[in-house]
């Protein structure tokens, strides 16, 4: 992996919280605090080949990221303790997560219940600086 981790800014649906959506006994270091303050995020992006004899690929190719907030280590710790305070998790599906973070690694896939169907699409583990959690509902 870089020795820089790679910056992303993103908006996308939440899929699911942590505690749903990993095998709970494959991460025994998250204890229920840490997977409420992680989830699943769905993006899509466009490929244009620049072959357009490759149309294959071309198009809308979804993807998913991990995104965790590591509530034990500082700043997370302070800056998340509402979110560690709630009856509840954020990541909750119909809501929107805007952020900016660094990418911090690959999930393996043998953590999740519903990994990507092809070994090939990655999980990038993604670290937040700033975000925003938009309920839909409400908007």
């Amino acid at each position: 992996f870089p020795l820089v981790p790679p910056t992303v800014s993103f908006t996308g649906p939440v899929v699911g919280p942590g505690h749903a959506l990993l095998h709970k006994e494959s991460v025994p270091a998250l204890d229920d605090a840490q997977l409420k303050c992680c989830g699943f995020i769905q993006l899509t992006t466009f490929l244009a080949p620049g072959n357009p004899d490759k149309t294959l690929y071309r198009g809308f190719h979804p993807f998913h990221v991990f995104v965790i907030f590591p509530i034990r280590a500082n700043p997370w710790g302070s800056l998340c303790k509402k979110m560690t305070e709630r009856r509840d998790t954020q990541f909750q599906s119909n809501v929107l997560l805007t952020c900016t973070g660094k990418v911090a690694g690959v999930l393996d896939h043998r953590l999740m219940v519903q990994p990507p169907a092809l070994r090939q699409d990655y999980v990038f583990i993604v670290v937040p600086d700033s975000w925003t959690f938009l309920d839909m509902a409400r908007s």
